[in-house]
């Protein structure tokens, strides 16, 4: 007999569920949901990846997929005030100095920066290297950059939850009334992921502060994922 819940798990925690069509379909709705709202926790924990791996005896599985655990990435920094002007050269020099070594970090991605003419750049960096640039300040080009560690947090501008961008939300409004939160100008904020948290587990985390505040509860817990799965020594 061919544990379908089991199978599901192994499958939709390697984002396979679309490959295997034949288990999702029989899957029942409840745990469906269930993996979805969880399936990040499930990936995080090796242990229980491994013990998924090392359970799965469905043949069907084995001939489809070759289980392989996925391998850590190295954490990221970001750099601010870069000016457009200065070269990929120039910068790389520049953290050489400060991560006394020789290696060039990689460019993960570039984006506008809040001062004009000027970019930030977000670069792959492994943890040795990311230890002397946390919170740090050099010069590149005589202008002060400032860098620190990045995480890839998922949040959406809209309506504020994790683990979806903008452009896939499902709300029908902004969190903040009817306009975009971006543009809020109140004096006093409250956090609806911090709100709906307490409200759910009848937990007693501080509401008010910003949903993209360092003090919130829930961002704490998302940057504590995405640390599971990086490469810190």
């Amino acid at each position: 007999m061919i544990d379908v819940v089991k199978c599901f798990k192994i499958t939709y925690t390697y984002c396979l569920a679309d490959s295997l069509p034949v288990v999702s379909e029989e899957l029942p709705e409840e745990y469906k949901r269930r993996f979805s709202d969880s399936l990040l926790e499930s990936a995080d924990n090796e242990n229980e990846r491994r013990a998924f791996l090392d359970d799965s005896k469905n043949p069907f599985v084995q001939e489809k997929i070759k289980p392989v655990l996925p391998a850590k990435r190295h954490p990221s920094a970001i750099l601010y005030n870069v000016r457009k002007n200065v070269t990929e050269e120039e910068v790389q020099e520049a953290l050489a100095v400060l991560t006394e070594s020789e290696d060039k970090l990689k460019i993960r991605f570039k984006f506008r920066g809040r001062k004009e003419d000027t970019l930030i750049w977000v670069l792959e960096t492994p943890d040795p290297a990311l230890k002397k640039l946390k919170a740090r300040k050099f010069l590149v080009n005589w202008v002060t950059v400032e860098t620190r560690e990045f995480y890839h947090v998922t949040k959406c501008n809209y309506c504020q939850n994790y683990g979806h961008v903008t452009k896939e939300c499902s709300h029908t409004k902004p969190t903040c009334d009817n306009y975009p939160t971006k543009n809020c100008r109140k004096s006093s904020y409250i956090c609806p992921n911090c709100s709906t948290y307490n409200r759910m587990y009848g937990a007693n985390e501080n509401i008010f502060h910003k949903a993209h505040s360092s003090a919130c509860h829930c961002y704490f817990y998302e940057v504590q994922k995405y640390k599971k799965i990086r490469d810190y020594v």
